[in-house]
């Protein structure tokens, strides 16, 4: 069976995730950088849709990929100005001056700018234990 192809999903594909900047959050996380699994798979996520009802609704992601050390990158870009808080990091973006915010921001752009074309989605409650919950390739 491919997941691709037919449209079923393969649970925990990747596996459950390590640790997440996320970089834009509304009642969950809608952008960020993901790590998962050994060896380390790095990931841009983007939400493109929610499943579920109002009250239980779960954000689908597509997933990009990036290099490998993506995320330990953006982390020693970030942290020296906000504490990380792992596994999961949501840093509030406000520096200690505008200099330090206008240096933070393109070094996370270029990190970003690194990241593939989609090449999965992943419906993924980020709140029960950080797993994911299925996936399916593009």
């Amino acid at each position: 069976m491919n997941p691709g192809k037919n449209g079923t999903h393969a649970l925990h594909a990747l596996g459950a995730p390590k640790r997440l900047i996320c970089l834009d959050y509304y009642d969950g996380p809608i952008e960020g950088v993901v790590q998962f699994g050994e060896p380390d798979r790095v990931f841009l996520i983007r939400q493109v849709g929610v499943v579920g009802t109002v009250q239980d609704e779960i954000g689908e992601h597509g997933l990009h990929p990036l290099p490998a050390d993506a995320l330990d990158r953006m982390a020693a870009a970030i942290s020296p100005y906000i504490e990380p808080s792992w596994p999961m990091w949501f840093p509030i973006w406000k520096f200690p001056s505008p200099q330090i915010e206008e240096s933070v921001n393109p070094a996370v752009d270029d990190i970003l700018a690194q990241a593939g074309p989609e090449t999965q989605q992943m419906v993924i409650d980020f709140f029960s234990a950080f797993e994911p919950t299925k996936t399916h390739a593009i």
